[in-house]
């Protein structure tokens, strides 16, 4: 296995590294730095300028719901080199040909579960506490950490980054077992204390309302044009412990001793082992299982780390986010400044990890980490393919540079609100408390100026969004390596999610060789 993903991540890294300079341009500077002529392939030039942009859009969005194009082969045979531009990185992705046999898909990674000795339970849905995006989220997730719990034989679960305490509250009150909460916010650690005594006073509603739509039955109305419900057949109260019913019903006394929540900021020298002794006034900590739903930047890598190298520690499972926040080893690239300040006490650069690529001392750069925030599902799904607010922002960028020179102020214009270009322009001189004229005259003049390369930035940006999963492929591939490199050999990529619903899905489940792990 380490020897197939090595190979993998050796090929993705060979068809990526020419396509960094690309990756990590900043829209913000196209039209003053000439980026479609430095960067895009002359061959696709050639082919801009020879069909209508159009065509463009429809192959991008063929190729981002990954349909058949056997229906636009007279689009694709006008832009070949445009359409081979995205079909190779297609193939570089985790769901293309190169990383074929290394993502498990979730079926497998419940039936190799299954396999060594869990009997799954039935999830409770609690759409009334969270987001559709949430509960679909939350589901899938506590099922999996449930399992990996259960087979290591684990004393306490730990969540990472636990935030608002969706999922900790769920492993809690409906799997029953000890759950840490780690969260580096008081304000979320104390929100998520908030939350779970309210989910802790409905939760016997839950668990009837839960029956009652297995049996398929119509649950009652909630609040005051709620009528009793007469089905004799439907569960009556909370009568689903033992052996009877599939929902493990948790009395509110016993949540607080298996959920606990604090505040600290961990790195991967955080003793997790002594938290859990502490807040919950034991000496058994055994066999740990680390869990992290969506851990920002460097907290997903270091959550790795602590498994690794802990022998206490049993089993992890890990879906980062916020790829862009990681600190990286070969290069520093700070937000608004030239400087390269210090790294905060404990923390480690969380790309990269493995041998591999510290070997080749790789690095992919910060504009590079933000593009594979990027998601391709959902851009096919909702066909959200607009870059006007891109282009407008770079056009506000050549009037800068002309009333500015070059005292540019640093400063993020976000997303702003406007009917037009003069509208935008006038609200992010504001926003960026600039003490500048501009006439409306001269802002139509500039528009009409370089109208003609708003399409070329259009296209610019579908290149670049095309790489954002391959980017992904690199960080993901990278960290499932680490742990096959320290020899656990049980270490999976999972697609954990849908990826529509939620566009960081893929998770890094990993199981250390213990006395309750069976053999396949």
């Amino acid at each position: 296995m380490i020897a197939e993903v090595i190979a993998r991540l050796e090929e993705i890294v060979k068809y990526l590294k020419p396509l960094l300079p690309l990756a990590n341009c900043h829209m913000v500077n196209f039209i003053t730095n000439g980026m479609w002529e430095i960067y895009v392939p002359d061959a696709i030039k050639k082919e801009f300028s020879s069909v209508k942009p159009e065509v463009f859009n429809t192959i991008f969005l063929h190729y981002a719901k990954e349909i058949s194009m056997d229906k636009i082969k007279g689009e694709l045979e006008s832009v070949p080199n445009f359409a081979n531009f995205l079909e190779s990185a297609r193939n570089m992705c985790l769901r293309g040909i190169s990383a074929q046999g290394i993502v498990v898909s979730l079926s497998d990674l419940q039936a190799k579960l299954a396999a060594w000795g869990y009997e799954y339970q039935e999830s409770l849905h609690l759409e009334q506490f969270m987001t559709l995006k949430k509960v679909h989220e939350v589901e899938i997730m506590s099922q999996m950490v449930a399992a990996l719990a259960c087979i290591s034989h684990a004393s306490h679960v730990v969540d990472v980054g636990g935030g608002k305490g969706y999922l900790s509250s769920l492993l809690a009150l409906h799997y029953g077992l000890r759950v840490l909460g780690v969260d580096s916010s008081h304000v979320n650690t104390h929100g998520a204390a908030k939350r779970t005594q309210k989910l802790e006073k409905r939760w016997n509603g839950l668990c009837q309302r839960t029956n009652i739509l297995k049996q398929g039955d119509v649950p009652p109305c909630k609040g005051k044009h709620r009528k009793p419900h007469n089905n004799a057949n439907s569960t009556k109260g909370c009568e689903c412990t033992g052996a009877e019913a599939d929902i493990n019903c948790r009395l509110q006394s016993e949540s607080s001793a298996l959920y606990k929540q604090v505040t600290m900021f961990v790195t991967q020298q955080t003793d997790l082992c002594s938290l859990v002794k502490d807040h919950f006034n034991s000496d058994r900590c055994e066999h740990l299982s680390i869990t992290g739903l969506h851990t920002c930047g460097d907290l997903a890598p270091a959550c790795l780390r602590i498994f690794a190298n802990k022998e206490e520690c049993g089993s992890v499972s890990n879906v980062g986010c916020c790829y862009h926040l990681m600190e990286e080893e070969y290069v520093r690239s700070p937000f608004w400044t030239d400087t390269n300040p210090p790294l905060p006490t404990g923390v480690q650069p969380g790309f990269p990890v493995s041998k591999c690529l510290h070997m080749q001392e790789f690095s992919l750069g910060r504009n590079a980490r933000m593009l594979a925030a990027h998601s391709l599902d959902r851009i096919g799904e909702y066909h959200e393919l607009s870059s006007e607010s891109l282009f407008f922002r770079a056009l506000l960028q050549v009037l800068l540079l002309k009333k500015c020179g070059n005292d540019i102020p640093w400063g993020q214009v976000g997303r702003l609100k406007y009917h037009n270009f003069v509208d935008y322009v006038q609200k992010a001189v504001k926003k960026l408390c600039l003490s500048i004229e501009v006439s409306t005259d001269e802002i139509v003049s500039l528009y009409k100026t370089h109208s003609v390369e708003q399409q070329q930035l259009h296209v610019f940006f579908l290149l670049r969004v095309a790489l954002a999963p391959v980017i992904e492929a690199v960080i993901l591939l990278d960290r499932l390596l680490y742990l096959l490199e320290q020899g656990i050999q049980d270490s999976y990529l999972v697609q954990l999610f849908d990826p529509v619903i939620s566009p960081r899905c893929y998770c890094i489940v990993s199981l250390k060789n213990y006395p309750g792990k069976g053999t396949d």
